[in-house]
């Protein structure tokens, strides 16, 4: 399989694109066969440990065929404690149409005790608290609910993300584009199939180092049904893309700390008028 990618660096951080056409693949393929072809989702490495929920974001605004700089997200944040919420306002200014649905709406107080939490926790608290107050005015849907791994499954078997290459197709129509999931997930738990001998070692590593929860973000874009595995981004790894079993799925966003935060990316609304200032205003 011929594989053609533009690489850019920027800010350290490598952006991997492909051009691809629409023919369906045998989502009976093996896990092996599958590391040959060519997700439509471009991949994105995060540069430092804190820009993955950025990271997953560019990867989301390239899908859906906007070209915005990388650079451009990180000028939009003061803070390098990025909670969901701060992710859909972003979002939604890009002219997504979006459904965020947590299990918490606003900030549990018990998570200042986290570690994963305690450095920034008292200003999260009040941007947090301030964005969800003001996501009905700028017409975000945000949903009080835990998410079934069913409904997970149904909205990502739908068309498989993966295509064969073709060097005189671009990415598709904006119309042809499907949803796409952005996660919040416990990363001590997550897996990928395809380099988990990679990452076995890490893995072990994260749980000596962080007892407790630590926070991560992918995007899941697909499920085949007949494995039982959903394919995602990790901007955390180099591979172009990964593959998870569904109980790692259930372990690692039901994890205490996560909320169950899913941002469901439907695809364009009408351009947004509104200004990104959620994250810079200072708070009074």
């Amino acid at each position: 399989m011929q594989f053609i990618s533009e690489t850019v660096t920027l800010k350290s951080c490598t952006i991997v694109s492909s051009s691809t056409n629409t023919k369906n693949l045998d989502t009976n393929k093996g896990e092996e066969e599958l590391e040959d072809l060519v997700p439509l989702v471009p991949h994105c490495r995060q540069s430092f440990y804190w820009d993955c929920g950025l990271a997953c974001s560019y990867m989301i605004l390239r899908y859906y065929g906007l070209q915005v700089p990388i650079t451009e997200l990180y000028e939009k944040f003061w803070t390098q404690s990025v909670w969901t919420i701060d992710l859909v306002h972003l979002l939604h200014i890009y002219g997504l149409q979006l459904t965020y649905c947590t299990t918490t709406l606003g900030v549990r107080m018990e998570y200042s005790k986290q570690e994963f939490y305690q450095p920034h926790f008292e200003a999260d608290k009040i941007r947090v608290q301030r964005l969800f107050g003001t996501a009905k005015s700028h017409n975000l849907k945000i949903l009080k609910k835990s998410v079934s791994l069913e409904e997970l499954k149904k909205r990502l078997a739908r068309g498989c993300f993966l295509r064969n290459y073709s060097n005189n197709t671009g990415f598709q129509n904006n119309s042809e584009r499907r949803e796409l999931l952005l996660l919040l997930v416990d990363k001590r738990l997550l897996k990928c199939n395809l380099c988990q001998r990679k990452t076995s070692l890490l893995n072990w590593f994260r749980k000596l180092c962080y007892p407790g929860f630590l926070g991560h973000y992918v995007v899941l874009w697909g499920y085949c049904p007949r494995k039982d595995i959903f394919w995602y981004s990790d901007p955390a790894s180099c591979q172009r893309f990964c593959t998870m079993r569904s109980e790692v799925l259930e372990q690692c966003r039901k994890s205490y700390g996560t909320d169950e935060d899913l941002v469901i990316v439907h695809g364009f609304h009408k351009p947004s008028e509104l200004q990104f200032t959620s994250s810079m205003d200072t708070v009074t």
